[in-house]
């Protein structure tokens, strides 16, 4: 079974597709979204619910977010809580 597939020439393609894409302007093309495109930062959907500010502490250390996770989750473990995530 023989394929014609080129590695170099597929990248070549992406790469001619993604300049195509590419503006000159960078973030400039972006539209601040103040005045009468304040109302775009307002989300329909979402109920806000004002809660309590969580007031326990805890002591712990991490040195990037799977670190973060695997505290978080012994944290839960410990807990036995159904409700951490």
């Amino acid at each position: 079974m023989s394929t014609d597939f080129e590695p170099s020439a597929l990248r070549e393609k992406y790469r001619h597709e993604r300049d195509k894409r590419l503006r000159g302007d960078g973030n400039e093309q972006y539209v601040e979204m103040t005045g009468q495109f304040a109302h775009y930062l307002d989300d329909p959907y979402v109920v806000v619910e004002e809660r309590p500010h969580c007031t326990t502490r805890s002591r712990s250390r991490s040195s990037g977010a799977a670190s973060a996770a695997c505290w978080s989750a012994a944290a839960c473990a410990r807990r036995a809580s159904k409700t951490c995530v």
